[in-house]
């Protein structure tokens, strides 16, 4: 057998999932490719979102003369640190990243206590987000959940973190898509 050969059972081989081996049918190449270059994808994605998480970053407040002051202590430094109950503030970044990365777009839900000011802060999956588009611009957010319940949201009360869409303003776009 010649290397081209050899060549072509290796990438044969690598392109088809294990568990097409064990079942007796034949394999569509067009999904074994597609299965082959999603692990790419999502093995990128968690790369460079694993860097994101790692990211460092402080509050600087600038003073009437014109320095700049770090702030050690601020709620919203506690609230990045620890976001919520069931996450840390890496966990946050990272989820952020891999949203931007795989959809485009990223949303957060601030919640708040009674004064309106956000004591938790929650990565939406992008996928179950739908925009509402109105006049001229966005008049709400629709978010299904796992359940299938629709919940609406304000605009002013979700943070929409865009990667900027040349084909729709309204909407990000994935690094798959570019």
């Amino acid at each position: 057998m010649n290397l081209k050969g050899v060549f072509n059972r290796v990438k044969a081989a690598i392109a088809k999932p294990i568990w097409a081996s064990f079942i007796n049918f034949t394999y569509n190449k067009i999904f074994a490719k597609k299965d082959y270059y999603y692990g790419i994808v999502y093995s990128c994605i968690d790369a460079l979102a694993q860097q994101v998480s790692k990211s460092k970053y402080k509050l600087v407040q600038n003073t009437t003369t014109g320095d700049k002051v770090t702030i050690m202590s601020h709620p919203a430094l506690n609230l990045l640190k620890r976001p919520n109950n069931f996450q840390t503030g890496a966990d946050l970044l990272y989820l952020i990243s891999s949203h931007i990365d795989a959809h485009g777009k990223a949303y957060l839900y601030p919640v708040p206590n009674g004064s309106g000011m956000p004591v938790e802060l929650w990565a939406l999956d992008p996928a179950r987000m739908q925009t509402v588009k109105g006049d001229g611009f966005i008049v709400g957010y629709i978010y299904t959940n796992p359940k299938g319940d629709r919940i609406p949201f304000d605009p002013i009360e979700i943070i929409p973190i865009m990667r900027p869409n040349p084909f729709d303003q309204y909407d990000g776009i994935s690094t798959i898509e570019q």
